[in-house]
């Protein structure tokens, strides 16, 4: 017998004051419900802690992947473009000090953005979409991802 996870439909906090997880939490979301900001806080929480950005990019002629994430103990940022047509992979990923990293709070609350040496990742939001924008040694993107109204973003929260 497989479990059955609920569908949360209205906001919900993520954790809860000692820094466990909410067991309302639990479940998936067909927008970002889920409030972040308790993570990191409490007892229970420190060093445990792993957030984190990503986005995939797929066209005709690249693929690219692109992570801010922030690991508690470290910042880590993956920026990887696969050029199609000749094969060629540019891998600039970078580690560094947690505050090279800095996420909001939760989805949507500001931008997602890092900087490690030359490479640099920025997410922001804006009404319509969101802009992502990374740069490094002998490469870059600028893409603006549409939201289209009504569009869904698949949240899951899975102990």
């Amino acid at each position: 017998m497989s479990p059955a996870e609920r569908e949360i439909t209205r906001p919900v906090a993520l954790c809860l004051p000692d820094g466990s997880l909410d067991p309302d939490a639990v479940g998936w979301t067909r927008r970002p419900l889920h409030d972040t900001s308790g993570i990191g806080k409490g007892l229970r929480s420190r060093g445990r802690n792993k957030r984190w950005e990503y986005w995939a990019i797929l066209s005709p002629t690249h693929i690219v992947s692109l992570t801010v994430a922030h690991l508690d103990y470290s910042a880590l940022l993956g920026f990887w473009v696969h050029d199609r047509s000749t094969g060629r992979t540019i891998d600039r990923g970078a580690v560094g000090l947690p505050t090279a990293a800095r996420l909001p709070p939760s989805l949507g609350g500001g931008p997602a953005t890092g900087k490690v040496g030359k490479t640099e990742i920025d997410f922001t939001d804006f009404d319509g979409g969101t802009r992502i924008r990374a740069r490094a040694k002998d490469i870059a993107v600028d893409v603006f991802a549409e939201l289209p109204v009504g569009h869904e973003a698949l949240g899951v929260v899975v102990p």
